[in-house]
């Protein structure tokens, strides 16, 4: 006669389950928090390299601009430095040491204080001063005649990106401001990326 079969089939008890919903949820903790960051670490690439390409667009428009707003832009060949009037004097004050951009007359130079905008707005930007403590973000950024930067989808080109800009003068080229005029001036840009992330890039423009 064969066995019969038991009536009871024999499962998970109540603790047993709970154990193993905790360890589960344990592990997927671990697992979470190990994979979160690095998945994080491999958008910072591509915020870095759209950070440079935007940093060298602001740049190149940069320093395509004249050196200060007493520059000769009538395609003369005269700057602060030389004996412009003949008279045997370099510079408006004539001692020597007068080394911004000098309009003919050898008047309107000033000193390195004196470095910032001239009242335009983003899109009448004429000179490098312009630039100095000028500061753009979001949907708020523009290009060299004040238009928005706009994918082809009309949205922002480069949304969640900042970017501040500092103008000094630098004739040793060393990333610090000299303190005095001279014929050099250094150009920082520096973008903050959406996942907060802060570059720095320098240009130079020279007097010439």
């Amino acid at each position: 006669m064969p066995a019969r079969r038991s009536r009871f089939i024999r499962g998970f008890t109540l603790i047993e389950l709970v154990l193993g919903i905790t360890v589960f949820a344990i592990v997927m903790t671990l697992i979470t928090s190990l994979m979160a960051p690095q998945a994080g670490r491999s958008v910072d690439p591509i915020f870095q390299v759209r950070a440079a390409e935007f940093a060298q667009s602001l740049l190149s428009e940069i320093v395509s601009k004249s050196f200060d707003e007493n520059s000769d832009r009538s395609g003369g060949e005269l700057r602060c430095g030389e004996d412009i009037d003949g008279d045997g004097v370099t510079g408006a004050d004539g001692d020597g040491d007068d080394m911004c951009a000098c309009p003919a007359d050898d008047s309107g130079c000033g000193s390195a204080n004196t470095i910032g905008p001239d009242g335009e707005g983003r899109g009448e930007f004429d000179d490098v001063d312009d630039y100095h403590n000028f500061s753009q973000s979001g949907a708020g950024l523009t290009d060299s005649l004040g238009n928005a930067l706009l994918d082809s989808d009309g949205e922002p080109l480069y949304s969640g990106y900042q970017a501040d800009f500092n103008v000094f003068y630098d004739d040793n080229y060393d990333g610090q401001p000299d303190g005095d005029i001279g014929l050099v001036k250094a150009i920082r840009v520096q973008i903050t990326t959406p996942g907060g992330q802060t570059l720095q890039f320098i240009g130079y423009r020279g007097n010439y």
